[in-house]
């Protein structure tokens, strides 16, 4: 029989338990309210601790409920963006659509070029004048072929009237900043008597620049200058140089090759010997004055086994002054 108001030591799982046993203090049959307190206690401590943990589940589940509309926020959010997305995707297609639907770069009418001869022509005639009025040269004959009449000549070179401006004409020249439109005469192809031809964009060559040429640029050079005389002319030269209306031009520069010099009778058979010199004019269009003229050099037929009895234009020679011209043009 077991003394309960002994200590016994019971042994579970390889340890040493100690049960304490204590003396009631009252006969059986009566409660002693001390008793009670313990077990009440930790019956409160439980449910204060259950109602703890039940409030903060209660106070976390809205949080995690609040993502759920914020997740569908951001889905109508997107959902929105994508109307817009569409809709710039949509502009940029018809954009792209636009503009390769757009009309084809379309070369001037007859009668425009016509127009542009015509203003060439008159803007020639009224430098080449004034030239005259102002005593440099001779007074060119109204019924001359510009410039194969424009000038007297010795030694292949104009013969100026007035030999300080004529010098300061043909001198070191830099062309200032502008807008250039380029021509040459043409007297056979022309009816014309005063036949200036303006070059322009016609879409048979194209820039090397991957942009729109603009109207005068100088396409149209292409069959007077073979494709690497063009090459050798137009070789980094801005599009922007040259102009786009003739109210624009600022600068018309315009080439020709005119016999500077004739040995009659040098050839068997009674023909004669003609030097050609290559002859380009800068003419200030606003101004109406020749402002510069270069001999880019002149072309004499060999004396002998000779296929021509007339010098050629240097279009090698002009190509590459042309190019050195408006390649070192002022930008200011």
């Amino acid at each position: 029989m077991l003394d309960i108001h002994k200590v016994h030591e019971r042994e579970k799982g390889g340890k040493h338990m100690k049960l304490f046993s204590r003396t009631p203090d009252t006969v059986h049959g009566n409660a002693d309210p001390t008793n009670l307190v313990s077990p009440i206690a930790l019956a409160l401590v439980c449910v204060f601790a259950m109602a703890m943990i039940a409030g903060c589940a209660s106070q976390s589940s809205p949080s995690a409920g609040s993502a759920e509309p914020e997740q569908a926020s951001e889905g109508v959010a997107e959902q929105e963006s994508e109307p817009a997305a569409d809709a710039d995707s949509a502009a940029t297609a018809q954009e792209a659509t636009e503009e390769e639907s757009a009309p084809a770069f379309e070369d001037p009418s007859e009668d425009d070029i016509a127009l542009y001869n015509e203003w060439a022509d008159t803007t020639v005639s009224n430098a080449l004048n004034n030239l005259a009025d102002e005593g440099v040269i001779a007074e060119p004959s109204s019924d001359g072929e510009y410039l194969d009449e424009a000038f007297e000549y010795s030694g292949s070179g104009i013969a100026f009237l007035d030999e300080n401006a004529g010098e300061e004409l043909s001198g070191d020249f830099d062309l200032p900043a502008g807008k250039v439109v380029l021509g040459c005469f043409d007297s056979i192809l022309s009816e014309a008597t005063h036949s200036t031809e303006v070059f322009y964009a016609d879409g048979n060559w194209g820039t090397d620049q991957g942009r729109e040429p603009t109207l005068f640029y100088p396409e149209s050079m292409f069959g007077y200058l073979d494709q690497y005389e063009m090459s050798d002319a137009l070789r980094d030269v801005p599009v922007e140089t040259f102009a786009n209306s003739t109210d624009e031009c600022d600068y018309l520069i315009v080439y020709d090759g005119v016999p500077s010099s004739v040995e009659e009778d040098f050839y068997w058979g009674g023909w004669d010997r003609i030097s050609t010199t290559t002859l380009v004019l800068v003419i200030d269009a606003k101004q109406g004055k020749v402002v510069h003229i270069e001999n880019v050099g002149t072309d004499t037929p060999p004396a002998m086994n000779s296929d021509t009895t007339e010098g050629e234009v240097l279009k090698e020679d002009l190509a590459a002054y042309l190019n050195d011209l408006l390649l070192n043009q002022s930008t200011s």
